[in-house]
C-alpha cells in the first residue's frame, strides 16, 4: 500500500513542479506535450516492472541498443512529419555539442545505470528514477542558467522525494518480512 501511495505522491510532485509552465497552457502542443511526458513516465514505469517479470534471457546492452535504434528512427520520422525540418549545417556548434551530451549523458550513460539498477534493485525502485528527473533538471537549471526555484517547485520537489521515500521503505520493509517468515 505504501509503494501505491509513494508513487501517488511522486505523480503529485512531479504535476507541483510541471504547473509551473501552465502558462504557456495556450501554447499550440502543450497539452500534447503534458500528456505525452505523464504517458512515457507511467509507460517507462510499467515496462520496467514488466521487463524484470518476465526475466527476459537477453544481453541489456543488446537490447538497450536495439531500443535506441528503433527510437531514433520513430523520432527521426516524427521530426520530419513535422515540415519544420533545419538543414544540418545550419545548426550552431554550441547546439551540436549539447546533441552529444545528451546522447552520451543523457541516453548512454542514464541507460546503463538503469540496466545496473535493474540487476540489482527492485523492479519499482529502479522505475523511480523518472520521478527525480524534474528534480534534478530544476538544480542543473538553477545552476547552470540561473533559472528560479519557487515555493512551488520546492513543495514539489519534496512531495516528490516522500513519493521516493515511501517506495523505499515499503520496499525495504517487505525484504525486512520476507526475512523474518525464512528464519
Amino acid at each position: 500500500m505504501l509503494t501505491v501511495i509513494g508513487i501517488g505522491l511522486g505523480i503529485i510532485g512531479v504535476g507541483l513542479v510541471l504547473y509551473e509552465n501552465t502558462i504557456n497552457v495556450h501554447e499550440k502542443g502543450f497539452f500534447i506535450g503534458l500528456a505525452l511526458s505523464v504517458i512515457a513516465t507511467i509507460s517507462w514505469s510499467f515496462s520496467t516492472i514488466m521487463i524484470a517479470k518476465q526475466k527476459v534471457k537477453i544481453n541489456p546492452y543488446y537490447g538497450l541498443g536495439w531500443q535506441m535504434i528503433f527510437g531514433a528512427i520513430l523520432v527521426f520520422i516524427l521530426s520530419i512529419s513535422t515540415n519544420n525540418f533545419i538543414p544540418f549545417a545550419k545548426i550552431p556548434i554550441f547546439s551540436w555539442l549539447m546533441i552529444v551530451y545528451l546522447i552520451i549523458a543523457g541516453s548512454v550513460i542514464t541507460f546503463i545505470a538503469f540496466i545496473y539498477s535493474m540487476k540489482h534493485l527492485n523492479p519499482t525502485i529502479a522505475s523511480l528514477y523518472a520521478y527525480m528527473n524534474p528534480i534534478v533538471a530544476i538544480c542543473i537549471g538553477t545552476f547552470l542558467l540561473n533559472e528560479k526555484i519557487t515555493i512551488q517547485l520546492i513543495i514539489g520537489a519534496i512531495i516528490t522525494l516522500l513519493g521516493v521515500y515511501l517506495v523505499n521503505y515499503s520496499d525495504k520493509a517487505n525484504r525486512i518480512k520476507i526475512e523474518d517468515l525464512e528464519h
